[in-house]
């Protein structure tokens, strides 16, 4: 019973509220007459003052620093030892190409050279596969010019892309195979 008559109270204090905005602009002649042009809203809620607690202007103040930092503290802060470059000590010569590199890690000399020696093996695959009109659904083995087709699996199923070239020293017959061997 009381959550009902609350609830009634509460519509009947608004309406009073509106009724009395409405009263305030009928009679004060609201808005003025006159060059001054203004906006009229007219809100179920009255309207409350700009407060520092609630307002529209707190995510402005938040990231705002209390002091300047000086250039000391910048610099350190900068310059922190755990910013600082650390000097390489692992560089070796590649076995390969004898260019410099990190220990563990691939040439990038070699890297690009393996690159262009797989684009030349995918378009000579990709010519063949045109030409026969099917996509290869086979195991794929590359001969180079001086190896044989002894060299390959008889009892599978292979497709041979043959390259009209000596094979790299640097490229092992088995880096293309599922083992690695």
């Amino acid at each position: 019973m009381s959550r009902i008559f609350s609830s009634y109270l509460r519509k009947l204090q608004s309406s009073i509220q509106n009724f009395d905005r409405w009263l305030q602009y009928v009679v004060s002649g609201y808005p003025p007459f006159g060059g001054v042009p203004a906006l009229t809203t007219v809100s179920n809620y009255p309207s409350q003052p700009l407060t520092t607690e609630g307002s529209i202007f707190d995510g402005i103040f938040w990231a705002v620093p209390k002091k300047r930092r000086s250039i000391q503290r910048n610099r350190t802060r900068r310059r922190a030892i755990e910013k600082r470059v650390v000097a390489v000590t692992d560089i070796i010569p590649c076995s390969e190409c004898g260019h410099p590199k990190r220990k563990e890690y691939l040439c990038s000399h070699c890297l690009i050279r393996i690159r262009e020696e797989t684009s030349e093996i995918q378009k000579q695959m990709f010519k063949e596969s045109e030409e026969s009109g099917d996509l290869p659904d086979k195991k794929i083995v590359v001969l180079y010019e001086g190896e044989g087709e002894e060299e390959t699996d008889k009892g599978e199923a292979v497709r041979v892309v043959e390259m009209k070239k000596r094979r790299p020293s640097w490229f092992p017959k088995g880096l293309l195979s599922a083992s690695g061997r």
